[in-house]
C-alpha cells in the first residue's frame, strides 16, 4: 500500500507506530477491535482497516480472518531494530520542528489555561504536578518522555476544547521516541531525576503564586531541555544504522478527524468563498473537478455542494453549473436552525479559542523573522485584505508546524463568514487601528479580532440555545 501522509489512515498508522515504540503495545498484545479504534480516532472502519494493513506490511502486526490484530514487532529483536530506528531518525528534523513550535506555544497554552481556573483547582493541579514528578518513570528515555507528555495532556484537557486536545494528541504522538532497553541508560536517568523534580517544583511554586510570566519561561526552558535530550538520544542510534536507507522527507501534518469528508470539503469551499477566491456570480468547478482537486469521491463533492445549497451560499443551474451567491441573512438563519449545522458552530468557537491562545506567540515569532520592510507590507495587507490573507503570508516565517496547524484551523474558522456577516466598513476600522496604534504588532491586532469574534459567537450561541461546554465559556 502506498504511504499517503495527508490521509486519515496514515495518521492512525503513525500514532500506532509511536505507541509501539514507547512500549504501550508489546509483542503478543492484542490490539483493540475495529469499532474501538473507530471510537478512539473518530474515523470510519475502512480508514482503520487501511492503517492496520499498512502496519502489517511493515512488520508491526499480524492479522488473521475474524480475529483481532496481534503485535508481532519486538523492539529488542535485531531483525526489526534497524528499520525501526531508521524510521525514527528519518523523522528527526520534523521532530525538532515540532519542539520549536512547542517552545513558544506551550507556555501560552499553560498560562491561558491556568489563569482561567478557580484558585481551588489551580492548587489541585499544582499538587498533582509534584505527585507526578515523584512518580515519574525513569527506566528509559522514551518512557520518561511519555510520562511528561501525559502530564501535558492532563492540563490541556482542562478547557474541554476538542480541537486543542486533538492537536496536541497529534503532536505528542509524533514526537514519541523509540524505547531501547539498557541498564546503563536507566542508571543515567536515575542520576538526572532530581533535576526533573526541581523543575516540576518550580511549576508548582509559580502556579500557586500566580507568577505566570515565570511559569511561561520555565515551560519554555523545559521544552528546550527536552529537545536537547532527544537530540542526544537519537544521535546515539545513527551509527547503528549506517547501512539502512532513511527517508528524511517526513514532516508533521495535522488532520482533524471525526467529521464526514463532505463537511470538510464544504468548509474548505466556504473558506475560499469568504476569502474571495470564488466571488459572487462565479461558477464553481464541476463535481468531477472538485473530486480530483481535493482527493475525494464525486459523491462527496455532490454532498458538499448540497450543504452549500441548503445554506443559500450557492445555487445549481441546469446546464450551467454551481453559481456562488455569497453569504446572506437567509443562509445564516438556516445555519442556526439546522441541527446538523449547529455542531459546526461549536467547532468554530473552539477554533477561535485555539487561535486566541496561539496567535500571539506564534505570529510574534514569525514577525521576528521578517525584515522591517516586510512587516510594513504586512500591515498594508492587513488593512486591504484582512487577517486570513495576512496569516497566509506570515505563517511560513513561524515554521512548518505553524503552517500545518493554521492550515487545518482555517476550515473550522470558515463558518464564521456565515455566522458573523461582516460589516462593509471593516477595512476602514482596520486602517484606523493601525493609524492610531502604529506600534502594535500584527499578532496583537489578529488576537483582538479573534477575541471580538469569539465573544460574538458565544453570544449568538447562547441566544440560539446552542450548548457550549462551561469550561470554554
Amino acid at each position: 500500500m502506498e504511504r499517503r501522509p495527508d490521509t486519515y489512515y496514515y495518521k492512525v498508522y503513525q500514532d500506532l507506530v509511536a505507541q509501539i515504540y514507547v512500549g504501550k503495545y508489546k509483542k503478543g498484545d492484542i490490539l483493540p477491535s475495529l469499532k474501538e479504534f473507530c471510537d478512539i480516532y473518530g474515523v470510519g472502519r475502512n480508514t482503520v482497516r487501511s492503517a492496520l494493513q499498512l502496519l502489517q506490511e511493515h512488520g508491526y502486526i499480524k492479522m488473521e480472518p475474524r480475529k483481532q490484530a496481534v503485535i508481532s514487532f519486538d523492539c529488542d529483536d535485531l531483525q526489526y531494530q534497524k528499520s525501526y530506528l531508521a524510521e525514527a531518525l528519518g523523522r528527526k528534523t520534523a521532530i525538532f520542528q515540532v519542539y520549536d513550535f512547542m517552545e513558544f506555544a506551550m507556555p501560552a497554552i499553560f498560562v491561558y489555561i491556568l489563569k482561567g481556573l478557580p484558585r481551588s483547582l489551580r492548587t489541585e493541579i499544582a499538587e498533582l504536578i509534584v505527585f507526578f514528578s515523584e512518580n515519574l518513570s525513569v527506566k528509559t528515555e522514551a518512557k520518561m518522555q511519555a510520562g511528561v507528555m501525559q502530564l501535558y495532556r492532563l492540563i490541556i484537557a482542562l478547557p474541554n476544547n476538542q480541537l486543542l486536545e486533538k492537536l496536541f494528541f497529534a503532536i505528542f504522538s509524533y514526537i514519541q521516541i523509540p524505547v531501547i532497553n539498557s541498564e546503563w541508560e536507566e542508571i543515567k536517568l536515575r542520576a538526572i531525576a532530581p533535576l526533573f523534580k526541581t523543575t516540576f517544583k518550580k511549576f508548582q511554586k509559580y502556579i500557586v503564586a500566580q507568577e505566570y510570566d515565570k511559569l511561561g519561561q520555565q515551560v519554555s526552558i523545559f521544552c528546550q531541555t527536552t529537545k536537547k535530550r532527544v537530540d542526544r538520544y537519537l544521535s546515539k542510534f545513527s551509527t547503528k544504522i549506517k547501512a539502512v536507507e532513511m527517508d528524511e522527507r517526513a514532516r508533521f501534518t495535522w488532520t482533524i478527524t471525526g467529521k464526514p469528508e463532505y463537511v470538510q470539503l464544504a468548509s474548505a469551499l466556504v473558506f475560499k468563498i469568504g476569502r474571495g477566491d470564488y466571488k459572487n456570480g462565479d461558477i464553481l468547478p464541476s463535481y468531477v473537478q472538485l473530486a480530483e482537486e481535493n482527493g475525494v469521491s464525486e459523491i462527496t463533492s455532490r454532498n458538499a455542494i448540497e450543504v452549500l445549497g441548503k445554506l443559500k451560499i450557492v445555487t445549481t443551474i441546469n446546464g450551467v453549473g454551481t453559481k456562488v451567491e455569497g453569504f446572506s441573512q437567509t443562509g445564516r438563519d438556516v445555519f442556526l436552525k439546522d441541527m446538523e449545522m449547529r455542531g459546526l458552530i461549536l467547532s468554530y468557537i473552539e477554533a477561535l479559542q485555539l487561535l486566541i491562545i496561539l496567535c500571539r506567540p506564534v505570529l510574534d515569532h514569525g514577525e521576528e523573522m521578517m525584515t522591517e520592510k516586510e512587516r510594513d507590507h504586512l500591515k498594508s495587507q492587513f488593512i486591504d485584505q484582512g487577517p486570513a490573507c495576512v496569516l497566509k503570508t506570515l505563517l511560513p516565517y513561524a515554521g512548518p508546524v505553524a503552517v500545518s496547524v493554521f492550515e487545518c484551523l482555517k476550515n473550522e474558522l470558515a463558518w464564521g463568514y456565515l455566522l458573523i456577516i461582516k460589516k462593509n466598513q471593516e477595512k476602514e476600522e482596520r486602517a484606523l487601528k493601525i493609524l492610531t496604534r502604529p506600534e502594535v504588532s500584527i499578532a496583537e491586532l489578529i488576537y483582538e479580532d479573534c477575541q471580538q469574534y469569539f465573544d460574538q459567537a458565544r453570544q449568538i450561541a447562547r441566544k440560539n440555545s446552542i450548548d457550549i461546554p462551561l469550561s470554554i465559556l
